[in-house]
């Protein structure tokens, strides 16, 4: 338990639910990424959320662009979109708590670089690495 409350004193999230989506949902969700509720999907309502992409997944999703059909295109699209994302300073959407028909926390994507759960922002064009 000590070293998941570490991992996650790490994302410095107190008030953010972090969440990780399985590769599948990249390839095979009804919803393109962007398209995404997370919020509403998850039943968080107007909560932050990080999510967290971690290399497992950013890995088989670069193999699974080899597939034919949907499979491919969701899997490229999904790694550029993240890559887009991280480079951009990771922020998905920017919370709008005043809007009375639609409030909505803030989301941001991180990708997780390796075990000790340190973030790091990868570019899958370049296969350049960086840290906050």
């Amino acid at each position: 338990m000590a070293d998941l409350v570490s991992a996650v004193e790490r994302f410095g999230v107190e008030h953010a639910h972090l969440v990780v989506l399985d590769t599948n949902v990249y390839l095979h969700h009804e919803r393109k990424l962007e398209d995404l509720d997370l919020a509403g999907e998850l039943g968080m309502g107007i909560a932050d959320i990080r999510l967290i992409v971690p290399m497992v997944v950013v890995d088989e999703l670069d193999k699974a662009k080899l597939s034919s059909g949907d499979k491919g295109y969701r899997a490229g699209y999904s790694v550029a979109y993240i890559d887009r994302l991280v480079q951009a300073g990771g922020r998905v959407r920017t919370a709008h708590y005043a809007r009375e028909l639609d409030p909505c926390g803030e989301v941001r994507v991180e990708v997780l670089l390796d075990r000790s759960g340190t973030p790091a922002y990868r570019s899958m064009t370049t296969r350049s690495w960086t840290t906050p």
